[in-house]
C-alpha cells in the first residue's frame, strides 16, 4: 500500500520528467529554422557552379578542386546571373600528366549553354596540372561573367532632319562592353600572372675600319675592311653574327737577294656579344674563322715571279664600342689569328727570305652605324 510520501515523490519525479520533455521539444523546434539555410547555401553554390572532375586518383580531389576554384574568383557564386559549368579531366601518360578543362556559361534567358573557354595543360607531375587549372577556370569564369553582366549597345534615339543650314555633328563611337587587349593585361597583372614581354626586333650594323696586320710579311700589311652585323641588342643569346670582306697591301720590302709585296683577300665570319646601352655592355668579343688568298710578287731577282696561295686562321678579337650619337659609333678592335698553314717567302733559287710566325696580330679602328629594320606590331623599339 503507498503511503503518503511515496505518493509525493512519485508526483514530483513525474513532474521533472515532464518539464525536461517540454525543454528538449522547444530546443528542438528553436533549432530547426537554421538547418535549411546552412544547406540552402550549399545548394546555392552547387547550382552556381557545376564541376564535372575525373582525376586518376593521386590527383586532388573534386571538394579541393571546387575549394580552390571558389577562393580565386572575385565574384561570389550567390552573385551570379547564371550558371557556371566546368568540366575537368586528368589522365595520366607516358610523359607525365595531362589536363584538359572547358568552361560552359548557361544562358537563362535564351535556355541555352554556350562555351567560353577550353585550355589542355601538360605537366610531370599532377600538382602542377590541378593549380594551374584551377587558375586558368576562375581566369575564364571572372571573363564570362563580366562579358554577361556588360551592358548591351542602345540604339541611338532618332534625330530630327537637319535644316540645310546646319552642319551635321559627329558622334562618338559606343563602347561594346567588350574587354579590350589592354584591360585585360592589366587584369592578369592585378591577379600576379606573368605577362609575357614583347619580342625585340634585329638590330643590323654596317662597319668599315682601316687596320694593321703584322706577321703575314716582313713589313706589316695594311687593310681596310667592311662588315655588317646582325643581333639583338641586351641579349646574351643568340650571340650577333658578323660577316666582314677585307683587302690588305703590304709596302715593296727590299732584301739582298731581291724585292717583294704581299696582297691578301680575306673574308671572316665570327660570332660576337652583342652591345647595350649600359657603360659595360660596350665592351665586348667576337671569335670566328677567315679564309682568302695571299699572293706574293718578287722581282729585281734572276727570275721574278707571282705566287698564290689559300690563307686560313682562327681569331678572338676584343673589342670595344664608343657611341657618338644614337645610331653611330666608333670601335677599336684588337685581333689574335692563328694561321692553319704558316706562309714562307723563297726566291730562286730556293733562296729563304721570310717565314710566317705562329701568331699573327692586328689593330683596327672603325666606324659602325645602324641600319633602319621594319618593326611589327608589339616590338619595342
Amino acid at each position: 500500500m503507498m503511503t503518503a510520501g511515496r505518493l509525493h515523490r512519485a508526483r514530483r519525479v513525474h513532474r521533472d520528467i515532464g518539464a525536461g520533455m517540454a525543454v528538449g521539444i522547444a530546443a528542438a523546434l528553436f533549432a530547426l529554422p537554421a538547418l535549411p539555410a546552412r544547406a540552402d547555401d550549399g545548394r546555392e553554390e552547387n547550382a552556381r557552379l557545376r564541376l564535372v572532375y575525373e582525376a586518376p586518383r593521386d590527383c586532388a580531389r573534386a571538394s579541393e578542386f571546387r575549394d580552390r576554384v571558389l577562393s580565386l574568383v572575385r565574384t561570389a557564386p550567390g552573385s551570379w546571373k547564371s550558371a557556371v559549368e566546368v568540366r575537368v579531366g586528368i589522365t595520366r601518360g607516358e610523359r607525365g600528366y595531362v589536363g584538359r578543362l572547358g568552361i560552359m556559361q548557361h544562358d537563362e534567358q535564351h535556355d541555352g549553354d554556350h562555351r567560353t573557354s577550353e585550355r589542355e595543360l601538360r605537366a610531370a607531375t599532377c600538382a602542377p596540372v590541378v593549380a594551374a587549372l584551377a587558375v586558368s577556370a576562375a581566369l575564364a569564369i571572372d571573363d564570362a561573367l563580366e562579358a554577361s553582366a556588360a551592358p548591351a549597345p542602345t540604339a541611338p534615339a532618332p534625330t530630327a532632319p537637319q535644316a540645310a543650314d546646319e552642319r551635321p555633328t559627329s558622334s562618338a563611337p559606343i563602347w561594346d562592353g567588350s574587354a579590350t587587349p589592354a584591360m585585360k593585361a592589366r587584369r592578369r597583372e592585378q591577379r600576379g600572372q606573368a605577362v609575357l614581354p614583347t619580342p625585340r626586333p634585329l638590330e643590323l650594323r654596317l662597319g668599315g675600319a682601316s687596320a694593321l696586320r703584322w706577321g703575314v710579311a716582313p713589313d706589316p700589311l695594311w687593310m681596310q675592311s667592311a662588315s655588317l652585323s646582325v643581333g639583338h641588342r641586351a641579349t646574351l643569346w643568340p650571340p650577333t653574327l658578323r660577316g666582314e670582306l677585307g683587302y690588305g697591301a703590304s709596302p715593296i720590302a727590299r732584301t739582298p737577294h731581291g724585292a717583294f709585296r704581299t696582297r691578301l683577300f680575306e673574308a671572316a665570319v665570327s660570332a660576337c656579344t652583342p652591345s647595350g646601352d649600359a657603360w659595360l655592355a660596350h665592351l665586348g668579343v667576337c671569335a670566328g674563322v677567315s679564309g682568302g688568298v695571299l699572293a706574293s710578287t718578287s722581282f729585281e731577282v734572276i727570275r721574278p715571279a707571282d705566287r698564290v696561295r689559300p690563307w686560313f686562321t682562327a681569331f678572338i678579337a676584343p673589342r670595344v664600342s664608343l657611341p657618338l650619337t644614337a645610331g653611330l659609333a666608333i670601335v677599336a678592335e684588337g685581333r689574335v689569328a692563328f694561321p692553319f698553314v704558316r706562309e714562307t717567302l723563297t726566291f730562286y733559287p730556293g733562296i729563304e727570305v721570310y717565314e710566317a710566325p705562329a701568331t699573327v696580330f692586328q689593330g683596327a679602328l672603325g666606324l659602325e652605324v645602324s641600319l633602319p629594320t621594319p618593326r611589327r606590331n608589339g616590338q619595342a623599339p
